[in-house]
């Protein structure tokens, strides 16, 4: 009896052992099943913005406006008719247009930098592309929500909450499109 009194109390140690050395491998605030979901939710986990955008904007105004005015005065004398007359006509016309459009087609990989306590996550992410000497920079910030992000950690653009998406290009293509510096001088007098 003594002998198995001494090998129950030796396997509950054995078991309190391990069970105190389990729960310190398992840290509570990161541990994720085998079985559950892959999606990003913390501050570093990564993610995908799926920039599919596309802008169109047009303007156009029109203005007119006309002014008849006249005067007639006729003196008649018996030798001779005298008319004389004095009139005014005025018109002023304007028309403006703009037109303006934009595509944006990328994925940008992001990172979780906060999550803020209603439980939206904030992110942040910039890619930087060289090719032939020229540089493209893209950058992406705003703010997702957790059930708008894919089982594939892919969130649209669209769903990006005070989102800010840049594309920056530097290089001799860019250089190239800019005006010289005498037609910015035209442009500046006004010639």
């Amino acid at each position: 009896m003594l002998m198995l009194r001494r090998a129950l109390l030796g396997m509950l140690l054995v078991l309190q052992i391990s069970a105190t050395a389990a729960a310190g491998l398992i840290d509570a605030d990161s541990f994720r099943p085998l079985t559950g979901d892959r999606r990003a939710y913390r501050p570093g986990d990564p993610l995908v913005v799926q920039v599919a955008e596309s802008t169109v904007a047009e303007s156009s105004a029109a203005t007119g406006s006309r002014n008849d005015a006249s005067f007639r005065a006729q003196l008649m004398d018996t030798t001779s008719d005298h008319r004389a007359g004095f009139g005014t006509l005025g018109a002023d016309h304007g028309a403006g247009q703009t037109a303006r459009k934009g595509r944006a087609f990328t994925q940008i990989s992001a990172r979780i930098t906060q999550v803020l306590a209603n439980g939206v996550l904030q992110i942040e992410g910039q890619h930087t592309l060289v090719i032939n000497g020229e540089q493209q920079r893209i950058s992406v910030s705003g703010v997702v929500r957790a059930e708008d992000i894919g089982p594939d950690n892919t969130v649209w653009s669209n769903r990006v909450a005070d989102a800010r998406i840049v594309i920056v290009g530097s290089g001799d293509v860019d250089r190239a499109r800019k005006p010289r510096l005498l037609t910015r001088v035209r442009q500046w007098l006004g010639l």
